[in-house]
């Protein structure tokens, strides 16, 4: 990885003040599609919202041709790239020609992204997890840094501080991946198409009389959602970071729910559901335990409702 100094501007400048050279085109960046269309109403209940963070991370590619023996063959090579906690610092000066722009916004919520120093491996950076050369990890450097070697691992997103400390790879992040291929010769916005890849299951629960409610999912080795007796009844929503990496792919998560029992002599019950996990849905699990008592067996009223609109963060 290398980072521009003001003599390597020759072809990429901040619109702050680097002076320009050659011919160059403005271009700044503006996002639509799954994006746009979200309502966030802050979670005051939890503490994680009051410092709830959002990071951009753009990636450019440089399109180029070479000549082969049966016509010309497509050449695509890293560029630039930035990190950014405000989108409106995303401003770049490029030659004409054609890129790929890809980009990645992550929402923190109940997830912290894991960063060294300030220096980020995933969501941001391939190569798995902080190693002795962790200072050539990128930063949120608020500008685009040019380098034809290093380049973004945009669409793999799925590590933070707890699934690094855990080895869960399913996070409660929100991110979103587009990308479009431009050609450039006058300055431009450029809009970017952003997929929503997260979704919510929604639990309302009825506690029981006894025991704890608990609601597993055995492939990722987590307890998503808990209730235990005495408790008042419980509606929350919660996102996670789809485990999907393209935009019409799905996946079948396995989930336990599970009745730990309060005494050692009673017998503890679970039901395993399968639901098929799309992006940008939300999951909802109707448990009442009104009617059960400590002798009954675990005969609940479960079902999984997959809505077609999109997640809204109550």
């Amino acid at each position: 990885m290398s980072a521009c100094t003001n003599s390597e501007f020759e072809n990429l400048s901040k619109e702050n003040g680097v002076e320009q050279i050659g011919s160059l085109i403005n271009v700044s960046f503006d996002f639509t599609g799954d994006y746009v269309d979200i309502t966030e109403t802050p979670l005051t209940s939890r503490a994680f919202a009051e410092n709830a963070k959002t990071f951009y991370a753009i990636q450019i590619d440089e399109i180029t041709y070479v000549k082969v023996m049966k016509g010309e063959e497509k050449v695509v090579k890293h560029y630039a790239y930035g990190i950014f906690s405000d989108i409106k610092n995303a401003r770049v000066s490029l030659p004409e020609g054609e890129y790929i722009f890809s980009a990645l916004i992550i929402e923190e919520r109940e997830d912290t992204i894991f960063s060294r120093d300030g220096h980020y491996t995933r969501p941001f950076c391939m190569g798995g997890l902080f190693d002795s050369d962790y200072l050539e990890k990128p930063i949120v450097s608020e500008e685009f840094i040019k380098t034809d070697e290093f380049g973004l691992d945009l669409i793999d997103s799925d590590f933070t501080q707890e699934t690094i400390n855990s080895g869960i790879k399913m996070a409660r992040l929100d991110r979103y991946y587009g990308t479009t291929e431009v050609e450039l010769d006058d300055e431009e916005q450029i809009s970017i198409d952003m997929d929503r890849y997260a979704f919510a299951i929604t639990y309302n629960v009825t506690p029981p009389i006894d025991g704890t409610i608990k609601i597993k999912a055995p492939d990722f080795g987590r307890t998503f959602y808990e209730v235990e007796k005495d408790d008042n009844q419980v509606s929350q929503q919660y996102i996670y970071n789809a485990p999907l990496k393209e935009k019409d792919e799905t996946y079948d998560l396995n989930i336990v729910i599970l009745w730990e029992r309060g005494s050692d002599e009673l017998e503890e019950y679970k039901v395993e559901k399968t639901i098929k996990i799309e992006r940008n849905k939300n999951y909802i699990f109707n448990i009442d335990m009104n009617s059960r008592d400590s002798e009954q067996t675990f005969d609940l009223n479960v079902n999984a409702t997959l809505t077609d609109e999109s997640i809204t963060i109550d």
